[in-house]
């Protein structure tokens, strides 16, 4: 279940850089916008994949019977 936040929580960050970089292209022409937001969002998709890999969204487990 934590993955499929973490999971979540990209796709939203990819939904609202689209967003904003058709904004941006619309109200201004900035055609660079959209590398830009590419990079934030793999950025991001780093830093949650190194978390994954390291373990840190995986619930601990407290029962030790």
């Amino acid at each position: 279940m934590i993955a499929d936040a973490a999971e979540t929580k990209l796709c939203a960050w990819l939904s609202v850089s689209a967003f904003a970089g058709l904004v941006a292209y619309a109200a201004f022409g900035w055609t660079c916008i959209d590398p830009v937001a590419g990079f934030v969002i793999a950025a991001f998709a780093v830093m949650e994949g190194k978390e994954a890999w390291e373990g840190e969204l995986v619930e601990e487990d407290d029962d030790d019977d």
